[in-house]
C-alpha cells in the first residue's frame, strides 16, 4: 500500500492513531516523494506492514494506506508515495510540507517475509517496493537470499532508493536489486534492465536460483502489473501458497469526519 488506496479500499477502520509531524521530504521529480515523519508517540512496525496517514482537509480527514519502508525501532517512520497520480490524496502529499501535523493509525497488514522460506523473491511496481526496502533496511548477516525486482518507469522514480538499493547489493552478497525501467527513452545514460516487470523477472530469477519450490515470491503495486507477474510466476510453478500480494488503485479514498 504505497499512497494510492489498495484495491479492496483504505485500511481497516478503528485502529487506534497519533499525531505525526513531517520532518523532510524528497522530491524525485518523477511523481515520487518520499516522506519521513517523527510520530507524537512510538510506533511500532514490522516490515511489509502499513500504517493509515489522515490528513486534514477543513473539518474532515481525507485517510490512505501508506507501506512503511524504513526499518522498525526508530523515532521516525518513512513512507514512499505517488504525488503525480490525479488522485484526492497524491493532492494532500503534494501540499505537505515539513511542519505539517497529520495523522498516523498503528501499523496493520501482513505482507511480511515468511521466517520458513528457503529464499524470497520480492516483486514490486513504482512505490509499492516501499513494503520491501523496509524489509531489505531490516537484513541481518546469514538472513535468506532475497531477490528485488523493481519497475519504474523512469530511472528518476525511485530517487535515494535506487542508490540505497543498489549499494546494498554490492555490500550484502544475499540480497539481490534489479531494477527495470519502462520509459528509458529520455534517459540515454541508464544502462540497466528495461521493459516491464514480467519481462524480467523470469530471467534474473531463473539466473539467480529463485526458482519455485523452496522460494516464496511477494507482489506489491499496480493492480494490472502484479496480476501480470504472478500469471508469469504460475507458469513457472509456483503454487499459490508460495505467492503472497498486495495490489492497489489509484482514487480510492475514505474521508473521514
Amino acid at each position: 500500500m504505497t499512497g494510492d488506496s489498495p484495491a479492496g479500499g483504505s485500511g481497516p477502520p478503528g485502529l487506534p492513531t497519533r499525531p505525526a509531524v513531517l520532518e523532510d521530504r524528497e522530491d524525485t521529480g518523477a511523481g515520487t516523494a518520499l516522506l519521513r515523519f517523527r510520530p507524537e508517540t512510538p510506533l511500532a512496525f514490522l516490515p511489509g506492514q502499513y500504517v493509515t496517514l489522515g490528513f486534514p482537509r477543513g473539518n474532515r480527514r481525507l485517510e490512505s494506506p501508506f507501506s512503511l519502508c524504513s526499518a522498525p525501532g526508530g523515532d521516525t517512520f518513512e513512507v514512499f508515495a505517488q504525488t503525480a497520480a490525479d488522485s484526492p490524496v497524491s493532492a494532500a502529499v503534494r501540499e505537505l510540507r515539513p511542519g505539517a501535523v497529520i495523522s498516523v493509525s498503528d501499523a496493520d497488514g501482513d505482507l511480511l517475509l515468511d521466517p520458513s522460506a528457503g529464499s524470497h523473491l520480492c516483486v514490486a511496481t513504482g512505490t509499492g517496493v516501499g513494503p520491501f526496502v523496509a524489509a531489505a533496511r531490516s537484513r541481518a548477516p546469514g538472513d535468506r537470499p532475497m531477490l528485488l525486482v523493481h519497475a519504474c518507469r523512469t530511472p528518476l522514480e525511485p530517487g535515494s532508493l535506487l542508490g540505497f538499493l543498489q549499494g546494498l547489493a554490492e555490500a550484502d552478497p544475499g540480497f539481490h536489486y534489479v531494477p527495470t525501467v519502462s520509459r528509458p527513452w529520455n534517459h540515454p545514460e541508464w544502462t540497466g534492465e528495461t521493459g516491464r516487470v514480467e519481462e524480467v523477472l523470469r530471467k534474473h530469477a531463473d539466473a539467480l536460483g529463485f526458482t519455485a519450490g523452496a522460494t516464496v515470491a511477494y507482489l506489491c503495486g499496480n493492480l494490472d502489473s502484479i496480476h501480470t507477474a504472478e500469471g508469469a510466476l504460475r507458469r513457472a510453478g509456483f503454487d499459490r501458497e508460495h505467492i503472497r500480494t498486495e495490489t492497489y488503485l489509484d482514487n480510492l479514498r475514505r474521508p473521514v469526519p
